[in-house]
């Protein structure tokens, strides 16, 4: 196999880069495609709250009025301990319409440069959102003290697209959004919980 070009229908403008095959006695071109994404806005949005509360929604993201918002990665780990240890239980859940309340939380650009985010975050909202369907169910062994000497590390949760996967895509429109939501509350236990995600105003 040689590496061979198709000109471009232009006059002696520039070439397509394609590997050559012969098929049949007959010269066959494939053409080169670089598969990438494009560097889209990202951001990124950080709870540090408490899954005492049975029912409360630990975050919520909601997208602007005209950005589409996709969840690429989210991650749970535990802050300060429980006052027994056990396995906390989560669900991350769509919302139809925001809760009001919480603790309002900033959403940061990981290229303060150029992006601006226009998605809304806060925790613990005393007034939640309406839940609809269930996308994951993240769970979480949490421990009771930390260990005078050397122990394994913190127990983490991290959630990304499988391969060939969409990501978690909130619509457009103000009453879009998802929530962490704590399915069995834990005394004392608290969590910090990272979404990382690009807006466009394309689907």
């Amino acid at each position: 196999m040689s590496t061979s070009s198709i000109r471009v229908d232009e006059g002696a403008g520039p070439y397509i880069w394609t590997d050559r095959r012969s098929v049949s006695s007959v010269n066959r071109e494939a053409q080169y495609v670089l598969l990438a994404e494009p560097a889209l806005p990202t951001f990124s949005v950080i709870a540090n709250s408490s899954v005492a509360t049975t029912a409360d929604h630990a975050l919520q993201i909601m997208a602007s009025a005209s950005m589409y918002v996709r969840i690429k990665r989210i991650t749970i780990e535990q802050l300060t301990n429980a006052t027994a240890a056990t396995l906390l239980s989560m669900s991350f859940v769509r919302l139809t319409s925001a809760g009001s309340g919480g603790t309002s939380i900033g959403v940061a650009a990981y290229d303060s440069a150029s992006d601006t985010g226009t998605a809304t975050a806060q925790s613990l909202p005393s007034s939640k959102g309406t839940e609809t369907s269930i996308l994951l169910y993240p769970t979480l062994p949490l421990r009771q003290a930390v260990g005078a000497t050397a122990q394994p590390p913190a127990a983490r949760w991290e959630w990304t697209p499988a391969p060939g996967c969409k990501p978690i895509i909130i619509p457009a429109g103000t009453s879009n959004g998802v929530a962490l939501k704590v399915i069995a509350g834990v005394a004392g236990a608290t969590i910090s919980a990272t979404v990382e995600f690009t807006e466009t105003a394309w689907l």
